[in-house]
């Protein structure tokens, strides 16, 4: 939740802070996110769409 908010939330409007967290709650009860480290190769987008969709297989 910490990571979402700060991916989400820019401080300099804070009275949009109750408004996002209402957005973060209802994304993270509905719909599927995963945490990736990455870098900024082509082939790091290939790795992380195919270990989601793997992931999807097992469920």
């Amino acid at each position: 939740m910490a990571m979402l908010i700060r991916q989400s939330h820019r401080p300099s409007d804070p009275l949009l802070l109750g408004k996002t967290l209402e957005l973060i709650e209802h994304l993270s009860e509905n719909v599927e996110t995963y945490r990736m480290w990455c870098n900024t190769e082509p082939e790091a987008a290939w790795v992380a769409y195919n270990g989601m969709n793997e992931r999807k297989k097992m469920s």
